[in-house]
Formats: C-alpha cells, sequence, structure tokens
C-alpha cells in the first residue's frame, strides 16, 4: 500500500528526549539514513556564531543537504536557495515530526532528498501550560581540551572558555472563553508559545600575523636586519645598458610617509600591534593572538487559533514569528578586522 521510508516521532518522545541546543533536527537523525547537513557551517550543535542558532539542514540517503524539504503544518519552511531552515519552533510546540527519505509519494515532492513535515500543537478544552528554562554555563564545564597550550611567550591559557547560554520560554493553551459573551469548549481553542535564547560564549581567534609598529610607519629595518632584504622604490627603476631594471633600496628600508597612499593610512589604526612572541623571530610569524566573545539570541512565538464549525468542517489558523541577532568574534576588537565578522539581523515569518 505504501512504499515510503522514514518514521515519525510522536509528541512524547519530542518532549522527552534529551535533544542538544532543543533542536528538532536531532530529533529527525533518529531516522535510519539521516544526518546533520554542513553546508555553510550552520549545525543544530553550534552554541554561537551561525545566524540563527536552530538553523537546520539535514541529508537522507546519501542526498545532499540543499535536497531537503521541511514543513510547518503543511507550508513550506525551508528558504529556496539551499533549502536551509532558518525557523526552528520550540520543542514545547511541537505535536510531531514525520521524516521521509525515499520512495514517498508524488504529495510530497519539490525535493528528493530528507522531507520533514512539522505538525505543531493546537489548543485543548482545558487550561494547560509550562514555563521552562534550560542552562549551559562554564561553571559547570571541564575546561576544553584544545585550550591546554602554551603562548609563545609562555602563558598559559588557564580560563575555560566562556559559555553562557539561556533557554527559556513558556506554552499556553486553552478553549476561548469570554465568559457571557462566547464559551468555546468544545469548539474554539487556542495556543501559543514563546521561546528564547540568549548566547555568550568565548571564541579563539588563533594565531595571525601582524605588521609591527615600526612596519606600520614605513620602517623595514628591523626586517631587513632579519635577513629578509631590502624595500625598493618602485618610481626609480631604470633600465641599464645590458636591458635589466635595477631600482634603489630606500635609505635605512624606510619608507616616507609622502609616498604612502592616504586611504592606506588610515587604514593603519585599525592593526592591532603584535602581543605574543613570533615563532620565527626572523618572518615574524604568529606575532597576534587573539580570543574573545560571541554572542547570539533567537526570539520565537507561536500561536494558533482553532475553531469547529461541526465534525466535518474544522479551520485553525497559526502564525510564527522569529528574530535572530548575531555578533560574532571579532578578532580585532574594531572594524577592520580580518578574523572574525559584524553584527547580523534576520526576521523569519510563518503563515499557515
Amino acid at each position: 500500500d505504501d512504499a515510503s521510508l522514514g518514521s515519525t516521532i510522536d509528541q512524547k518522545r519530542v518532549v522527552e528526549l534529551p535533544i542538544v541546543n532543543r533542536n528538532f533536527a536531532s530529533l529527525v537523525v533518529l531516522t535510519p539514513g539521516v544526518q546533520f547537513g554542513t553546508r555553510m557551517g550552520l549545525s543544530p550543535l553550534s552554541t554561537a556564531g551561525s545566524f540563527f542558532p536552530g538553523a537546520t539542514q539535514v541529508s537522507a540517503n546519501g542526498q545532499r543537504d540543499a535536497n531537503q524539504r521541511v514543513t510547518l503544518d503543511g507550508v513550506i519552511a525551508s528558504e529556496p536557495l539551499v533549502n536551509t531552515v532558518y525557523f526552528n519552533p520550540s520543542i514545547d510546540a511541537i505535536e510531531e515530526v514525520k521524516v521521509h527519505t525515499g520512495s514517498y509519494s508524488a504529495e510530497y515532492g519539490m525535493n528528493n532528498g530528507a522531507n520533514v513535515q512539522v505538525a505543531l500543537k493546537s489548543g485543548t478544552n482545558q487550561y494547560h501550560g509550562a514555563f521552562f528554562e534550560f542552562l549551559r554555563n562554564d561553571a559547570l564545564d571541564a575546561k576544553d581540551y584544545f585550550l591546554n597550550f602554551q603562548l609563545p611567550a609562555g602563558a598559559a591559557l588557564s580560563q575555560k572558555n566562556r559559555l553562557r547560554r539561556n533557554q527559556f520560554g513558556a506554552w499556553l493553551s486553552g478553549p476561548v472563553n469570554l465568559g457571557k459573551l462566547y464559551n468555546g469548549k468544545d469548539r474554539t481553542f487556542w495556543f501559543f508559545s514563546l521561546d528564547q535564547y540568549y548566547i555568550r560564549g568565548g571564541q579563539l581567534g588563533g594565531f595571525n600575523t601582524n605588521a609591527t609598529a615600526r612596519m606600520l610607519g614605513g620602517d623595514f629595518g628591523e626586517w631587513e636586519a632579519a635577513g629578509r632584504g631590502g624595500i625598493f622604490d618602485p618610481a626609480s627603476t631604470a633600465v641599464d645598458a645590458s636591458g635589466r631594471a635595477t631600482r634603489t633600496q630606500f635609505p635605512g628600508n624606510i619608507i616616507p610617509k609622502s609616498m604612502m597612499d592616504p586611504v592606506a593610512l588610515k587604514m593603519i589604526p585599525f592593526y592591532p600591534s603584535p602581543n605574543a612572541v613570533p615563532t620565527n623571530q626572523f618572518t615574524f610569524n604568529n606575532n597576534f593572538f587573539s580570543a574573545g566573545k560571541a554572542r547570539s539570541t533567537d526570539d520565537r512565538f507561536d500561536a494558533r487559533v482553532d475553531h469547529n464549525f461541526s465534525d466535518k468542517f474544522k479551520t485553525w489558523w497559526r502564525g510564527s514569528f522569529a528574530n535572530g541577532n548575531n555578533t560574532p568574534f571579532n578578532g580585532f576588537g574594531n572594524i577592520g578586522t580580518s578574523s572574525g565578522d559584524g553584527p547580523g539581523d534576520g526576521n523569519n515569518y510563518n503563515i499557515a
């Protein structure tokens, strides 16, 4: 009767199973043949740095993660470029998750990879609700193994990588009851959920090779002293009798300020000074070490109203909204950084 492959994850398992970052994609990978996608580095396992902490990508049976398709209550929730799902509904708002991995019927067309249908909860005849908070904090963690190394200057990174992750929210449901005006028992119901992430994490930028203060001022005397050769004046190029081009070295290996581009001079203040002993004193390699913080927030809302005109005529309306704000790690601590990125903000809507 049905040759489709896949599984159904019911509401009990959705709520009670431990889920990394409370992302429903962690349930999807319980289905045989399904694994997390890795496009753009967006993973349900990430704690900070992705544009939305709940960005979802999965692949099934060898198909690309760009071939996934995810729907919320039958409405497509995948963006059209690479089918990443940036809207991750609250776990407490999900009724069930169905996963089709192959040979599914034409009603689930459009893509040939994982086909995920997420159904959200509806209201009930009684008032129900819950409040929650999930905490992850470096005070409860062991030190990251990869932080156990020595800086070139001999100082050890003794502190643990900073992590402050709070996810809290609530959900409420019940019948529409307006007192004497209207009693919606058995007919009209409502459901509302709120889920919020607040993530503050430490991040290592690692080693960079930055110009020294003297070099940024045009003085490459230390460069020549290290045996790296001279800096020559490009305006002095001449061709001798043999046809060979020659140039004159700047006196003292110092480039005159008058020859520096005014735009370059304005960029120089954005380069931080070296703060670590270089791994090679002649090339000044790895003379700058950066570490800092990254933070992101994700606010999500779901609201639904059901109304039953009769046993055979039932309607419902649902609206979902998510706002993601991300301020990633900035290695230089300014807008000129080459290690890190700038802030981003985005909104997502899903209406059924």
